[in-house]
């Protein structure tokens, strides 16, 4: 009977990974938040690690949906995307011009797509999402100062 399990198990494990596929994007954070008061030293800057976890070399592509922060690959700024063979990490920047972002929160999505070289269709493999999260100008925090 446990034989029996076992084999079920792993033809589920099986499928579960053919209709999922394979990871290809490893980050280092989903989750980024900024603090920003005019006056303050802008651009904001932020390197982004990004691996291919990946059993093939892909196309690293990477956007963002909002013009105050910019994303390029280090050591050119108008390279949006890079190939990777597995196993390797290349670093992206993102450059938050927080001048150009309203007071108060603002919210931005990186997105990372992993792309197959092999197929014509420009196969997307993998992808996450990186949010950013700029406090601009944020309201101070009043202080009450109890007297007894």
């Amino acid at each position: 009977m446990d034989l029996f399990l076992a084999k079920i198990y792993l033809l589920f494990s099986f499928i579960l990974g053919v209709v999922i596929g394979p990871s290809y994007i490893q980050v280092e954070a989903e989750n980024l938040s900024f603090n920003f008061n005019t006056g303050g030293n802008y651009p904001i800057i932020r390197y982004l690690n990004v691996k291919n976890i990946g059993t093939q070399k892909v196309r690293f592509d990477i956007s963002s949906n909002v013009s105050w922060a910019d994303v390029f690959k280090e050591g050119d700024a108008g390279a949006h995307s890079v190939e990777l063979s597995e196993q390797v990490a290349v670093n992206f920047v993102l450059q938050i011009n927080a001048q150009y972002a309203k007071d108060g929160v603002s919210n931005a999505e990186i997105v990372l797509n992993a792309v197959s070289l092999i197929s014509q269709a420009q196969t997307v493999l993998d992808t996450k999402k990186i949010n950013v999260v700029l406090n601009k100008n944020p309201e101070p925090i009043p202080i009450t100062i109890a007297f007894t």
